[in-house]
């Protein structure tokens, strides 16, 4: 009998002896998966949802049940690149890094393939989801996709660079009037009763309203007030002006609005401070700014309910940061890809 040593590279896949087969969805195989790099998270009324590369999460904000989701058992692909839960549909929209699409709701995963089955000549990664009623607004490197989420298709796709041009759209928000995108080319607008696929209906936010020219990294809108981030720094928008309403000297990750506020997550260049701001967005005084360095490794997206904050850390996982304390959830898996050898005997 000889042995033979085979070098592996393992995206977390291992192979289960058939003597186990009995306990292991999907023809054998069982997950070994990253799931404590932590890049973005979601939460519903019942269960926070935490993105990582290879697959989700969930945690119950009441009882600490986690639940974990992959290729492995019922998602159509791997690679998450952002999910966001749509609370008036009750459903989580994911997103992958080759565009496909995944709806959970309720017990049921739906996949949503035309994106990436497209054969547009064009990058069609995409960036942000953005909701409205039965709609999502996909924030794409080609434009604006437009999902019906209760058809489960997509409805249209808007072209509005410069003559109609594909153009990197970062963020998308709306407001009674308007519909907003944030792009490469500026911080653009057109009325909601405007034909939205023609170019022409987009018009770049003159500078004489407060706004700079140039890139605008995304919008939000929290408490019915309109935020625009460029780089590090926030403007607030009060009947057609905009002003400055927060900036500092760190390096932003990430900022994302949630029901009363924006959370901008950041850190220096040398990463000897790292912290999550919360900033409330009815006054946009700052709430609270978490920073501690022992809990906050990698700190890259977070949300808040209440008097909770959620942080997805990409080197800690998920963190929960309530009353001047934070707490990691341990999830029970590898940190990072598997590699290594394996001997096999014949």
């Amino acid at each position: 009998m000889r042995a033979k040593t085979i070098s592996l590279f393992l995206t977390g896949w291992m192979l289960c002896l058939s003597s186990f087969a009995q306990q292991v969805p999907l023809a054998g195989w069982k997950e070994y998966l990253d799931y404590n790099s932590a890049f973005q998270v979601t939460i519903s009324s019942q269960q926070v949802f935490v993105g990582s590369g290879f697959g989700i999460f969930s945690v119950g904000r009441s009882e600490p049940i986690i639940e974990r989701l992959s290729r492995i058992n019922g998602l159509s692909d791997v690679g998450v690149r952002t999910l966001r839960y749509n609370p008036q549909s009750d459903k989580l929209l994911i997103v992958y890094n080759n565009s496909n699409l995944d709806v959970l709701y309720r017990n049921d995963i739906i996949n949503i393939p035309y994106i990436l089955r497209s054969t547009i000549q064009a990058d069609k990664q995409i960036n942000d989801i953005y909701f409205e009623g039965d709609r999502a607004y996909l924030s794409t490197n080609l434009g604006v996709i437009v999902v019906h989420m209760d058809r489960y298709e997509i409805s249209s796709t808007w072209l509005i660079g410069a003559n109609g041009a594909a153009s990197k759209v970062n963020g998308f928000c709306s407001d009674s009037r308007f519909f907003y995108a944030a792009t490469d080319e500026g911080l653009k607008y057109a009325s909601r009763n405007s034909n939205l696929e023609d170019f022409r209906s987009w018009q770049i936010v003159p500078t004489t309203t407060g706004l700079p020219n140039g890139r605008f990294e995304s919008i939000y809108k929290v408490k019915n007030r309109l935020f625009a981030q460029r780089f590090n720094r926030l403007y607030v928008k009060t009947d057609d002006n905009w002003s400055i309403i927060y900036d500092d000297l760190l390096r932003w990750i990430n900022v994302n609005a949630g029901a009363d506020e924006l959370l901008i997550t950041e850190e220096t260049d040398n990463r000897d401070i790292r912290r999550v701001v919360v900033i409330d967005a009815a006054s946009g005084s700052v709430k609270k700014i978490i920073s501690n360095n022992n809990a906050l490794l990698r700190p890259n997206h977070a949300i808040a309910a209440g008097d909770e904050v959620y942080i997805a850390d990409t080197e800690n996982g998920l963190i929960i940061s309530k009353n001047g304390t934070e707490e990691s959830v341990s999830i029970n898996s590898p940190y990072g890809p598997l590699d290594g050898e394996m001997n096999v005997w014949d």
